[in-house]
């Protein structure tokens, strides 16, 4: 069950990598969070959120992020995934982020017009675990994205043109 946001009124908080959050994110409103990231790697950001909601997440280094300054983005229009939970209405997505060391801020901003229940979780990967099978030998890793050899492409260089 998502915790309402802090009595205080405010919507930021410190999160630790692993650890899963679960949160109800108010309307056309954020959910402001911030990590500490000792080491270059891939972050992947699993996020759970109801079927036909809207959510777009930002991330920044060293700032907060807003609609216009930004290191990523990732629009979840709930509707249109393809990892959905029947049972629950839920939708699980996953989304893989190379992140330099130093202080990271994370934003979830909910387009809807209700509260929304959301659920994260960062995790930290070695910087190979973002290429899949090692780019499958068709290709090379580069800050957990696959740079496919001529000839390859898709996200692990497995599909040939």
């Amino acid at each position: 069950m998502p915790r309402n946001l802090p009595p205080d009124g405010s919507s930021f908080r410190e999160i630790q990598l692993k650890n899963k959050m679960a949160v109800l994110v108010p309307p056309f409103g954020y959910l402001n969070m911030q990590f500490f990231h000792e080491m270059p790697g891939v972050v992947s950001l699993d996020v759970w959120v109801p079927q036909g909601s809207s959510f777009a997440i930002y991330a920044r280094h060293n700032a907060l992020p807003t609609h216009t300054k930004y290191n990523n983005i990732f629009l979840l229009p709930a509707h249109h995934s393809n990892r959905q939970s029947r049972s629950t209405g839920t939708v699980h997505s996953t989304e893989t982020m190379f992140m330099d060391s130093g202080h990271w801020f994370v934003s979830v901003y909910n387009d809807d017009g209700e509260p929304q229940p959301v659920e994260i979780l960062l995790d930290h990967q070695p910087v190979s675990a973002g290429c899949g099978s090692d780019c499958n030998g068709q290709g090379e890793c580069e800050e957990g994205v696959c740079k496919c050899n001529p000839g390859f492409d898709g996200q692990f260089c497995t599909q040939s043109v």
